[in-house]
């Protein structure tokens, strides 16, 4: 099962996490035929631009890779997934007398190390339009991972950090509507952009987020709240900023 509200089966959709592993995934391959040693970057960047409409044929998604640029410390691209627009940027990582090969073996470290951990949020508190909390990783499964990010296991990655900042985001706006989770008919993210400026051990780690802006829309008799967001931990090591429509109940929003 996808996902379900009031016990219906919500629409599968592609969503930001799956347009980066799709992205990432696709321009390894490129990079591995390069002879790049993917274990020696991590993901330290990305920003999405999603199209007029969700995706929802999950079915030979076509996949285009852009602007490629390498330089000694840093590699970017852009990857169009259908009409969603992914750009991504690999840092390379400081101290590369510890990067050996073992960091080749094992499954690609962004693609699949979600399912080796889960992350619980708590004390959550709220602010007229900000919210602040408490995150901490808790690992399922300790194993060995090849790629991107794999030789810093033992630190937040950026995708732990985006899962995160979105269940934020999704409680931020039911906050500031005085409404339920079961009550909101679609959240939809249009843009997001993060940027890991410095590593985060895994562990606790003190999380804030707010909206700087919000407006209510009317589109074909619907009504939308578009919220303008940013998020970041406590010391600033990462930054987070999107752009995400809500569809509100019958009767519009405040």
């Amino acid at each position: 099962m996808w996902s379900s509200k009031q016990s219906e089966i919500i629409q599968q959709h592609l969503s930001t996490l799956d347009g980066i592993v799709l992205a990432h995934l696709f321009g390894s391959e490129i990079l591995k035929r390069m002879g790049v040693s993917l274990n020696q970057y991590r993901l330290s960047h990305f920003e999405i631009k999603s199209g007029i409409k969700a995706i929802e044929e999950l079915v030979n998604l076509r996949l285009e890779l852009q602007n490629f640029k390498m330089t000694n410390q840093v590699i970017e691209f852009d990857c169009l997934v259908m009409d969603m627009k992914v750009c991504l940027g690999y840092q390379l990582l400081e101290c590369m007398e510890n990067v050996v090969a073992i960091g080749e073996q094992g499954r690609d470290f962004l693609s699949t190390h979600l399912r080796d951990r889960q992350h619980d949020i708590y004390d959550v508190e709220f602010s007229d339009s900000s919210i602040s909390c408490k995150a901490e990783q808790v690992l399922i499964k300790d194993i060995e991972y090849s790629g991107v990010g794999s030789l810093e296991k033992n630190y937040y990655s950026l995708l732990e950090l985006l899962i995160i900042f979105s269940q934020m985001a999704e409680m931020l706006a039911y906050h500031i509507e005085e409404m339920s989770r079961e009550e909101s008919n679609t959240m939809w993210m249009k843009q997001v952009s993060a940027d890991l400026n410095s590593q985060i051990l895994n562990g606790v780690v003190e999380l804030s987020g707010s909206v700087s802006k919000n407006r209510l829309l009317k589109i074909r008799e619907e009504h939308w709240k578009v919220y303008e967001m940013s998020g970041y931990d406590v010391d600033y090591k990462v930054v987070f900023k999107s752009k995400i429509a809500q569809k509100l109940p019958d009767g519009g929003g405040q």
